[in-house]
């Protein structure tokens, strides 16, 4: 089968991408190949509670899929300003702080166009931004469009219907066994598949996929950092103030001790839990939120993280992160870890007992009761704490005895080509997009630049 242009990935920057082509050249061949189900197939065990523990499906159905990992978060759209470009990514970096913000803006409008209703949308607080420096504390100002899992979901499902009746060749549950770059040729378990144009968009997921792919075929990688921490879970009481106002506060932070940065990330609010997910038989946790439900579960959560930079001659910044990660699951037999915050700073144990006397109580009923610091370095752990004591001033509980930590919750951004132009191309006529490229961490920008390529060749 031979197609004007082929995508690898079914997430949000391929299916943009597709959609911009599709507007453009209504008359061009387009095709996407996704090693996960279809949208509507994706199902895990654990949300149908079949099984009382990750199972390790061949193809995780919270991360693998049509629409990618974004299908089953949160479904936050981040439109940032000109201060807070770099929120959600580095696509500012090669293209502009103000088309970035025009692109994000289209991503919007396109988005909104495929809702089945109008949903939120939260304006920065230059107010709590201005609490925050009084602690050192500095919070980027952005919109935010909020779909929720349920929204988002039932918005990617009507995206997706669009494309494929525009035309638009979806294969799902393909695993792509090789690339000829020099004929153009992909070899698949599904056939071959000829190209023109070539765009790898298989996220943060598939980054050890693209690292083989791109040291198979020499092209230069630039060594990038890691994000490594815990998720933590409060009761939603303590950030309703500002969840209500701009729902999720991203804080970044330098600490005393080490001068590290770290961040708060993907806050969820209202009927917030914290789930499981399987990376290439690695679990970690993750959290999300619906729009709208019966049965609140009185919770929020987020995502701290420090940022880890490596220097020469290091250069596996993502194996650190998932042998971190494994230990984890090593130590609480194959799940993830659950710890308080004040029995980690006193240097025990949470177990069974001390967690059922928890006054904020577990969303993720999976994860065991244990210790993090036999997995986590030290240094992170300092930077956690030193963090949430920092914040406490401004959200006062965040840092309480029975706050909920969540171990391993690491973001790998390792897989960093060196581009060729400013199109984003790693060879001739290849082009590599989204979360895989190392310059986008997020919904937003990872569409941004599906645009962008898109429009661009």
């Amino acid at each position: 089968m031979k197609f004007d242009y082929v995508c690898i990935g079914a997430g949000i920057a391929s299916l943009m991408f597709s959609y911009r082509i599709r507007q453009r050249y209504p008359d061009a061949s387009v095709a996407i190949l996704e090693k996960g189900k279809r949208l509507e197939e994706r199902s895990c065990p654990l949300d149908n509670r079949t099984v009382s523990r990750c199972i390790h499906c061949k193809q995780c159905a919270i991360v693998s899929g049509v629409a990618g990992s974004g299908a089953k978060n949160d479904g936050k759209y981040i439109i940032p300003t000109v201060d807070s470009a770099d929120y959600g990514g580095w696509l500012a970096e090669y293209i502009g702080a103000e088309p970035l913000i025009d692109l994000v803006k289209q991503l919007d409008g396109i988005l909104t166009g495929f809702a089945d209703k109008e949903y939120p949308f939260y304006s920065p607080s230059f107010e709590f931004k201005a609490e925050c420096l009084k602690y050192d504390l500095h919070l980027k100002t952005a919109y935010i469009r909020h779909y929720g899992s349920d929204g988002n979901f039932r918005v990617m499902s009507k995206l997706v219907e669009y494309l494929e009746r525009e035309g638009v060749n979806i294969f799902t549950e393909v695993g792509i066994k090789d690339i000829d770059l020099s004929k153009k040729e992909i070899t698949s378990t599904a056939g071959s598949f000829e190209y023109n144009k070539l765009v790898i968009a298989v996220g943060r997921n598939g980054t050890p996929w693209f690292v083989d792919f791109c040291r198979l075929n020499r092209i230069e990688l630039e060594s990038n950092k890691v994000d490594i921490g815990v998720r933590v879970e409060i009761p939603s009481a303590i950030c309703k103030q500002v969840s209500e106002t701009m729902y999720e506060p991203k804080i970044y932070y330098r600490t005393k001790q080490y001068g590290d940065i770290v961040r708060s990330f993907c806050w969820n609010n209202n009927d917030a839990k914290v789930c499981i997910e399987n990376n290439d038989k690695v679990l970690s946790v993750n959290g999300y939120s619906n729009s709208s439900s019966n049965e609140l579960s009185g919770n929020s959560n987020f995502a701290l993280l420090a940022s880890i930079n490596f220097s020469q001659p290091f250069k596996q910044p993502t194996e650190y992160a998932r042998y971190i990660a494994s230990l984890s699951n090593m130590i609480s037999g194959n799940s993830v870890l659950v710890q308080r915050l004040g029995d980690l700073k006193l240097g025990r144990r949470t177990n069974e007992h001390r967690l059922s006397q928890s006054t904020t109580i577990p969303t993720l009923k999976t994860a065991v009761a244990g210790d993090i610091s036999l997995a986590m370095p030290k240094r992170i752990l300092d930077d956690i704490i030193e963090t949430l004591d920092a914040m406490n001033n401004v959200m006062m509980g965040i840092s309480n005895y029975d706050t909920l930590l969540y171990s391993p919750e690491i973001k790998t951004y390792s897989a960093k080509p060196k581009f060729i132009s400013e199109n984003f191309d790693i060879s001739e006529d290849v082009y590599c997009c989204g979360d895989c490229s190392g310059t986008t961490r997020s919904l937003s920008q990872a569409g941004a630049q599906g645009l962008y390529i898109a429009d661009r060749i």
